[in-house]
């Protein structure tokens, strides 16, 4: 194994070199060779980061051997508080971004020329944070496509936003009804100005149709950090056009109500989720004053009157 350094950068030849994968916060365990303490090697520890790419000497420490045990003198540490070793490896805790890059373990013998060298490669992954569902629906009411009377059209419905995660999170949509899949899903990948840590955001498209009022939809977030996925629900609300109500036949054919109203039975939307109303849409009236009068009757006769506006 040969290294190079060029301009305080550590350039590794061909080695095997370990993967240690982290999580954010966790402690991660870098080994180092362990041969013939009793010859009192100094054992060197260099980090070269993964994006400054600069390589700097985080501890310096002479091996000996009391006891039948190897004894570490620790002579130099960068971080005190976070960097233990026990001659054999050395224990980084609290990981954060900054420790992300490889390491490499030295143990010099003065009375030896041998070198040994270990390499070490730190991978640090970042759990995702979730935000809750955003109704993307909120002031622009969903309406069923045929009760609009308009063209079949992907509308968007509902955002899931993963906030931050290292590697970038998986995000996926899922019905509760096993007969409903996701038409289409537009997903968006922000990453920081490292290019490690990732806010990932996905919205859910559909064509607003009847079948999905009341139906709850789950943004399902997956990563390698997450021992189980995290779900998040939102119920979708589609407004619809009811079906007709069953009017009393002889209010429509009386001859005083044929006679001064012509009524197109027509109605306004509806969303099943809040109180049935139902409105007429065209109302003509050949006096109004009568008219007036004549609608106490139509709402005393309707089994309805107290749903239906005029």
């Amino acid at each position: 194994m040969r290294l190079l350094l060029l301009q305080g950068i550590i350039l590794v030849s061909s080695q095997e070199i370990k993967k240690n994968v982290v999580g954010f916060g966790d402690s991660t365990t870098i080994q180092c060779p362990t041969k013939k303490p009793e010859l009192n090697p100094t054992l060197t520890v260099w980090f070269t980061n993964d994006v400054t790419k600069i390589s700097q000497k985080i501890l310096i420490a002479t091996l000996g051997f009391e006891g039948g045990n190897t004894k570490v003198t620790t002579h130099y540490r960068v971080d005190e508080e976070r960097l233990e070793t026990d001659g054999s490896s050395v224990t980084i805790s609290n990981v954060g971004l900054d420790d992300e890059g490889t390491y490499k373990c030295i143990l010099d013998f003065k009375t030896d020329p041998s070198i040994n060298e270990e390499f070490t490669t730190v991978v640090v992954r970042i759990k995702p944070e979730v935000n809750e569902i955003e109704d993307l629906t909120l002031g622009r009411p969903l309406v069923d496509y045929v009760s609009a009377g308009s063209e079949p059209k992907l509308t968007d419905v509902a955002k899931c936003t993963v906030t931050r995660a290292k590697p970038k999170a998986d995000i996926s949509w899922i019905y509760d009804s096993p007969n409903l899949q996701p038409e289409d899903v537009k997903t968006f990948d922000k990453p920081d100005a490292n290019n490690k840590v990732v806010q990932t955001t996905s919205i859910l498209q559909l064509i607003p149709e009847k079948k999905y009022n009341g139906q709850v939809v789950k943004c399902q977030v997956n990563h390698p950090e997450l021992g189980k996925a995290i779900v998040k629900e939102h119920k979708l609300n589609v407004q619809y056009k009811p079906p007709h109500p069953n009017f009393p036949h002889n209010i429509f054919l009386h001859s005083t109500f044929q006679k001064y109203f012509k009524i197109d039975q027509k109605y306004c939307l509806h969303t099943t989720n809040r109180s049935l109303h139902f409105k007429w849409l065209s109302v003509q009236c050949n006096m109004k004053t009568y008219m007036n009068s004549k609608f106490q009757m139509l709402r005393k006769y309707s089994e309805y009157s107290k749903a239906c506006i005029f």
